[in-house]
């Protein structure tokens, strides 16, 4: 298993967020997270990636226990991470943007000044990412997708073990989503883990291996694509009356 969650529980004054959640995610699978708004998946990638603290719990990455480590050793150790908005520096080209996936292994200055090794690496993760600028396009000129993509090219380049995706489609047209769908096929052939929370369920019925379904921070259920989303409750209470009759 690539990472795996244990009874992890967090939370924020009376709230709880996160109640005894357990789940495995292996390389080359992506696992969905699905739910409605407030039902804890955002802190569930944040406890994953260890921007939050758990109150109770464990997180392991191939075995070894997070608890201990800062949000920036979890990187280092193969945890990458896509967030609800894109995070892009716009004083920095496209490339020097991907060159940040490299940050905790290599200094920016010594990047840039390494020749072609690391240069070459970040060209490939952008070809691998099929982003069609140049090295040294301004972000003010890309397209929302290429932007996103840009983002992925830079957890591609921190080789990650898994990367952890927050709604990385919201605002796509329906062809931009099929493109980054196509993208996570190609992060699983390369059997890199993905974590993905997404309120496209076409997508995510094409491009997850399971999903688990969380309820007020407590897993209701957990299964392979199909059979969940096939499930009554989850059709009632998640996907809505229109997928219900469908």
């Amino acid at each position: 298993m690539r990472m795996q969650l244990d009874n992890v529980s967090k939370r924020f004054g009376e709230v709880a967020a996160v109640s005894d959640v357990s789940f495995s995610v292996s390389s080359g699978e992506c696992l969905g997270l699905l739910g409605p708004n407030g039902s804890g998946k955002t802190t569930v990638l944040n406890i994953a990636s260890r921007i939050e603290d758990v109150d109770h719990g464990d997180i392991r990455l191939d075995g070894r226990s997070l608890l201990t480590v800062s949000a920036q050793t979890a990187a280092r150790s193969g945890i990458a991470r896509i967030f609800q908005t894109v995070r892009l520096s716009p004083h920095l080209t496209a490339a020097e943007n991907v060159s940040l996936g490299l940050y905790g292994k290599s200094s920016f200055t010594s990047i840039w000044q390494s020749g072609h090794q690391h240069q070459d690496a970040i060209r490939n993760a952008m070809t691998f990412c099929e982003l069609k600028c140049t090295a040294t396009s301004s972000i003010a000129v890309l397209s929302y997708l290429a932007q996103r993509k840009l983002e992925l090219a830079r957890c591609v380049l921190s080789n990650p073990e898994i990367i952890l995706m927050d709604e990385p489609t919201s605002g796509f047209t329906d062809k931009e989503r099929e493109d980054f769908t196509n993208m996570i096929g190609k992060l699983k052939a390369k059997g890199i883990a993905v974590l993905l929370v997404e309120h496209s369920v076409l997508m995510m019925e094409q491009v997850c291996d399971r999903i688990v379904v969380l309820n007020l921070g407590r897993k209701l259920m957990e299964g392979p694509t199909q059979q969940v989303l096939r499930d009554h409750s989850v059709i009632e209470s998640y996907l809505g009356s229109t997928r219900a009759a469908s």
